[in-house]
């Protein structure tokens, strides 16, 4: 088997207890991930399969770090993904994150860090109306 890649230790332990919180669902499962809690989403969704994801503020690639475990996991997303995110997000460049998230529909915040500032409820309302029309597709 070829060498796993460890993640940082808070994502260890977090990734065994969401996985272990949602191992009884066997009904479609679509989850929600803000920031780290985004990167636990992608990270389930390797292990089994979601009906859709939402990230918001993606931290792809925080100011002088890499993250090619993310960018994996990202890329190879299967399931409907929506990601809200600010045109202005020092974690997540844009143009880094279009460069990864090829299948995912992007909702830019126009002016907007990673914290959305006055931006958070459109980011909100848009994931809100499009895990709507995911769960119609269901």
């Amino acid at each position: 088997a070829p060498p796993r890649l460890k993640l940082t230790p808070d994502l260890e332990i977090y990734g065994a207890w969401l996985d272990e919180q949602l191992a009884d669902i066997r009904a479609p499962l679509a989850l929600v991930g803000r920031s780290f809690g985004g990167r636990l989403a992608i990270r389930l969704a390797a292990r089994r399969p979601l009906a859709a994801i939402v990230l918001l503020g993606f931290p792809i690639r925080p100011p002088g770090k890499k993250r090619p475990l993310d960018e994996q996991a990202l890329a190879a997303l299967t399931c409907p993904t929506f990601i809200a995110q600010g045109t202005k997000d020092e974690l997540g460049p844009m143009r880094v994150l279009k460069r990864f998230a090829k299948r995912a529909e992007i909702f830019p915040l126009p002016g907007a860090g990673h914290d959305f500032g006055s931006k958070e409820d459109s980011a909100l309302d848009a994931a809100a109306a499009w895990l709507d029309r995911q769960r119609s597709l269901l």
